[in-house]
């Protein structure tokens, strides 16, 4: 039985019989695993609190005919800040679930690890730049990029003009920029402004602690976050569990039929 060394970050559990547990993992090493933890439901397990969502660990496991399974685990960061906050909580669990989704088994992908881990830092820091959900907006760009679904950001995706500094769409059908005057030949296509599209282009190629410096307003936001969803609604096979609990964090009160990530 062979047996391998990563760290990972906890994603999610899901219970196995009556003592034990599959945790969905995204390691450096291996991509994104699923493993076994014999016993970790028990009452005296001490992997159980090894193994809690958002905990950075070091892990060794070894190779099983139906699950790999954890031979030993300790932790490196528990992100303490983030777990307190259930606005932040929110945010982490969205983001896992939508990696989840996307992600495939056991495909070797650092980049996406440290993506992940950015984040979590990110939501761990004791002051964040408001609002919470623009930094959401971004990973979910990031991470939909660096898994290959490229959006086009320099060239209209119809006429293939190099796009200028006036009025431009996205088109979720193109999944690119297009000009003002094939606007009418991309359905579905909306506004986008100078600013936005300025910031997809760094957040295509900075990591996410750079973006967190660059100045932005209302509109940016809105925009990211429609174009957010609409990459998700584009990607994801169903819906996600954690969105109605992430809606209720960020504005209780708020209409049910908004784009929570354009708040």
């Amino acid at each position: 039985m062979s047996t391998h060394h990563t760290q990972g970050i906890i994603l999610l559990k899901k219970d196995l019989g009556q003592d034990d547990g599959l945790f969905v993992i995204l390691s450096q090493n291996f991509g994104k695993i699923t493993i076994k933890a014999r016993g970790v439901r028990k009452i005296q397990s001490k992997l159980a609190s090894h193994l809690l969502s958002f905990n950075l660990v070091d892990l060794t496991f070894a190779s099983g005919r139906f699950f790999d399974q954890i031979t030993s685990v300790s932790i490196i960061e528990t992100y303490p800040h983030l777990k307190v906050d259930l606005k932040r909580l929110g945010l982490a669990f969205f983001a896992a679930e939508v990696t989840d989704q996307l992600v495939k088994e056991k495909v070797p992908e650092s980049e996406l690890f440290n993506l992940f881990k950015d984040f979590l830092n990110l939501l761990n820091e004791k002051k964040i730049p408001e609002p919470l959900s623009y930094f959401l907006s971004l990973f979910i760009f990031k991470l939909i990029y660096q898994l290959g679904y490229q959006p086009e950001l320099y060239f209209c995706q119809n006429c293939r003009q190099k796009i200028l500094a006036e009025k431009n769409y996205f088109s979720p059908e193109l999944k690119g920029l297009v000009c003002s005057t094939c606007r009418n030949k991309a359905k579905g296509a909306f506004l986008i402004s100078n600013n936005t599209i300025k910031i997809l282009r760094l957040a295509s190629k900075l990591p996410l602690e750079k973006l967190t410096k660059i100045k932005i307003g209302d509109r940016e936001v809105s925009e990211l976050g429609r174009l957010a969803q609409t990459l998700l609604k584009n990607h994801l096979d169903q819906g996600l569990k954690s969105e109605k609990f992430l809606r209720l964090m960020i504005d209780p009160v708020a209409n049910p039929n908004k784009r929570f990530l354009q708040y």
